[in-house]
């Protein structure tokens, strides 16, 4: 089944019925709430979809777990002129990991909140943290501005564990390396590029800090070996 209207009619109302006993005397003004505000109705699906036996934490809970490895909706604000949507905000109030994964993560990972902002629009903003490349806005890598979420991106180049990782696009990557370095003077991989999901016809996209961030592309059939992977936990 890929729809909740392919669900049996007894199965959605028996599930309403819970949802508005659960809601008490608050049913009425939520169920007002969530008929005006699209926002508010997405926080609740997020919520629901994400709260697998207590793998969802607060985004404030959140930022005092992971200290100065956060760069949230505030830093995004401040550092890169987003103006986000109250829809926005709401997908972003929690984040998709347990406690005790965040505690985990706290020295080798950082949890970014990332926003439709790609790598030329970065550039734009912080030219003076990029290498000089003229061919920056001539290939998609650069002006794809990826999707709204959380990443939990690893600090350093590692060997990636496929059952619970994945390689970010270079957008993610980009993304977080600037936003780190803006919030902590940290350089992220300084001295190495890292291989990203993306690809430009046959080439692989890589990443690194030199000091200026460069992004280049690289031939998978001999190259593949001299570049670490960027890693990110999945969700």
């Amino acid at each position: 089944m890929s729809k909740w209207t392919d669900l049996p009619t007894g199965q959605t109302h028996g599930a309403f019925e819970k949802f508005m006993a659960a809601l008490g005397h608050n049913a009425p003004r939520v169920i007002a709430r969530m008929n005006n505000d699209p926002g508010f109705t997405a926080s609740i699906a997020s919520l629901a979809i994400n709260a697998k036996l207590g793998s969802s934490v607060a985004r404030t809970r959140a930022r005092e777990i992971m200290g100065q490895n956060f760069f949230g909706i505030e830093e995004a604000i401040g550092h890169f002129g987003v103006n986000p949507s109250e829809r926005q905000v709401s997908s972003l109030a929690t984040v998709p990991w347990s406690e005790e994964t965040l505690y985990a993560c706290r020295g080798s990972h950082v949890l970014v909140a990332v926003f439709r902002m790609s790598i030329f629009d970065i550039r734009c903003l912080h030219r003076n943290l990029f290498r000089n490349q003229e061919w920056f806005p001539d290939v998609k890598f650069t002006t794809d501005k990826g999707e709204v979420g959380w990443w939990l991106v690893c600090k350093t180049p590692r060997r990636l564990r496929r059952e619970v990782e994945e390689i970010p696009k270079a957008q993610v990557m980009a993304y977080t390396m600037i936003g780190n370095f803006l919030v902590t003077g940290e350089r992220l991989f300084e001295g190495n590029f890292i291989r990203c999901s993306d690809s430009s016809e046959d080439d692989n996209v890589v990443i690194g800090f030199f000091p200026e961030l460069i992004v280049d592309l690289c031939d998978p059939k001999t190259d593949k070996a001299k570049y670490g992977i960027s890693a990110a936990l999945k969700r």
